[in-house]
């Protein structure tokens, strides 16, 4: 009797389950690489976001030149094709304005006293219409424009106005002023001067 107790006993011990081991912890590197992961993306992203800043800042400050060196030509362009007799003083003061360096004394060449005299007789009047305006390159402090305008022009031995279409390369740099105009390059003259017909 005392046997078979002890079988019973036996064979209960053996259907007892080892008590399963607790799993191990995950390794200390593992574990920090884990614990840095959140940061490390975080820190990812706000280098892109820094990057894309920067840049969308400078695309900014590319357009802005642009704009202004286009807004200067523009102006620039309707100083120099619209003029009149009677107003060529104001006139050739304003287109003045616009001018640095060559083109300034050029200006101060063509619109001397006795050329606007002669503007003044000859009942001259010019009106111009800016077509278009493109900006062609900016490199620094200087800048390239090409530009398009309708010129219209009549004096009292023409007074039929005939349109002729002017297309024009502004060479411009930036001074203290603004952009100023350095070198105008007409690449199609006019077959109608102010004076008459042009020779």
């Amino acid at each position: 009797m005392a046997d078979r107790e002890d079988e019973l006993v036996s064979e209960r011990t053996e259907d007892v389950a080892e008590p399963t081991a607790p799993a191990a912890a995950a390794p200390p590197r593992r574990r920090a690489l884990l614990e840095g992961l959140p940061w490390a993306l975080f820190v990812a992203a706000l280098a892109v976001a820094i990057v894309f800043a920067v840049l969308w800042q400078g695309a900014q400050a590319s357009d802005r030149r642009r704009a202004d060196v286009a807004s200067a030509a523009g102006r620039f362009l309707a100083a120099l094709t619209n003029f009149t007799g009677q107003t060529i003083d104001a006139d050739a003061a304003r287109i003045r304005s616009f001018a640095a360096g060559d083109f300034a004394r050029q200006v101060d060449a063509f619109f001397d006293q006795q050329a606007r005299d002669a503007l003044r007789s000859a009942g001259a009047r010019s009106v111009g219409r800016v077509r278009s305006i493109f900006v062609e390159s900016i490199a620094g402090d200087s800048a390239t424009v090409f530009g398009v305008v309708d010129e219209s022009v009549t004096n009292q031995a023409n007074p039929v106005a005939r349109t002729e279409v002017l297309r024009i390369e502004i060479d411009m740099i930036r001074t203290t002023g603004g952009w100023k105009v350095e070198r105008v390059n007409i690449l199609q003259s006019p077959t109608e001067g102010p004076f008459g017909p042009s020779p």
